[in-house]
């Protein structure tokens, strides 16, 4: 991202609060800690893990507005590690399975009118593509 005059760059790093993963997001990172993926991968999956349960406190924030909420999901889209994108190329299910997680998120804003129902169909296409299994 780079600097920029009007202190963008700070403001996003400012944003990241290196949460610790809770509750279901946990959960996900136990499963991937015990995965045959490679140490930067299980690396990139917790810190994309870790801003999924920011965004989830930053919902929870009862002074948190839609367009508040809004931002949050643009932000964690543009500050996904490289390593994580290309588990998402590759369509494995561990980073399919935090993209679902990220879907919950985008549903918990379903009231803002950019993503309306994206985060249950997105749930609803990985849930399909991946299976029972």
């Amino acid at each position: 991202m780079g600097e920029s005059p009007d202190g963008q760059a700070e403001e996003e790093a400012a944003w990241v609060r290196r949460t610790p993963p809770r509750g279901h997001f946990a959960k996900i990172l136990q499963l991937i800690a015990q995965s045959g993926l490679g140490e930067p991968a299980k690396d990139a999956c917790g810190r994309v893990l870790g801003l999924l349960q920011q965004m989830a406190d930053d919902q929870a924030s009862l002074t948190t507005q839609y367009f508040e909420q809004s931002a949050s999901v643009q932000r964690w889209l543009v500050m996904l590690p490289v390593e994580f994108s290309d588990l998402l190329t590759q369509r494995r299910p561990e980073a399919l399975v935090i993209l679902a997680g990220f879907g919950l998120v985008v549903h918990n804003t379903r009231g803002y009118w950019d993503y309306g129902n994206s985060g249950r169909d997105l749930v609803e296409s990985i849930d399909r593509y991946l299976g029972p299994y």
